[in-house]
């Protein structure tokens, strides 16, 4: 028993000389474990406003990252090692950031470190016309190009500057189908007059042109007011109009004049031009109507 007590304590001591010395304990925090997750967080911000920015892709060493993101912030775990991490977005600079194990807090094993962007110069020139691909007519909507709203003036003109290389449109019209497509930087700056952008209706155009007359002799009827669909009009001197139409089928038809009775009924509509005539009645006067017209005249003379 003596004698492996003997062997026991001189091992040990043997062992002890082999090691370093206690006094340096952060020679034993440097040592990474093979199941070691260390934990990388912080918030992206653009590098000339100091605005925070969501939607940032994260590629570590050349692979997309699946990373925890809400808003500007991120946070996502890495593996034991030597990382190269992008983060980039549409309209701003790629940043990088080289990172490896020894940059952790070895007790917590997590870092924080926040990303600045730096935006690109918008020096793509991009303009052009919407127009509705049935009438030819000039759009006037809601535009993005690539992050910057516009409108569209009334005469479906548009013009802008965006980011270089190409540039991402969507047109927003309640009137037409939602539009996008991308266009290249080369593309775009060979078309001299501009891009032209053909919008499709969501449904079938139609146009109405009418007349109004009074219903016993046939006569035009002045200043009448005609209702389709929601969109109203006066008729001329002769008592013709005209309506364009955003829709087809059936639709409610208003027509009032002073002195004649008003109709409301339904007419149907088909795509294209449509002719219709409508015939007002005359309004009776009633008792007291026609006594004061009686004493009115008997005043006058």
């Amino acid at each position: 028993m003596r004698h492996n007590f003997f062997i026991i304590v001189f091992t040990s001591f043997f062992i002890l000389l082999l090691l370093p010395a206690a006094s340096d304990a952060s020679d034993f925090s440097g040592i990474t474990l093979a199941g070691d997750i260390f934990k990388i967080s912080g918030y992206i911000n653009c590098q000339k406003t100091a605005a925070p920015l969501d939607g940032v892709a994260i590629k570590i060493n050349g692979k997309k990252k699946k990373a925890k993101t809400i808003g500007a912030y991120y946070e996502f775990n890495l593996s034991p090692g030597t990382h190269k991490i992008i983060f980039s977005k549409k309209g701003f600079k790629d940043s990088e950031l080289s990172i490896n194990s020894d940059s952790f807090d070895r007790l917590q094993k997590k870092m924080t470190r926040n990303i600045e962007l730096a935006p690109l110069e918008k020096l793509l020139s991009v303009k052009g016309r919407l127009i509705d691909r049935i009438t030819g007519q000039a759009v006037k909507a809601q535009m993005r190009v690539n992050d910057e709203i516009i409108f569209s003036d009334i005469n479906g003109y548009f013009e802008c500057e965006t980011y270089p290389d190409e540039a991402v449109i969507k047109v927003y019209s309640k009137a037409h189908r939602p539009f996008e497509k991308t266009f290249k930087g080369g593309e775009i700056s060979s078309s001299a007059e501009g891009l032209e952008i053909f919008l499709q209706r969501y449904s079938l155009y139609s146009k109405v042109e009418g007349i109004v007359l009074e219903k016993k002799n046939k006569a035009p009827i002045y200043e009448a007011v005609v209702e389709i669909a929601g969109r109203r009009v006066l008729t001329d001197n002769y008592g013709r109009f005209e309506i364009d139409i955003n829709e087809s089928g059936v639709q409610k038809l208003i027509c009032s004049c002073d002195g004649y009775k008003k109709i409301n009924q339904n007419i149907k509509l088909k795509t294209g031009k449509n002719k219709i005539k409508i015939h007002l009645d005359i309004k009776e006067k009633g008792l007291i109507q026609q006594l004061r017209e009686k004493y009115e005249k008997e005043m006058l003379y």
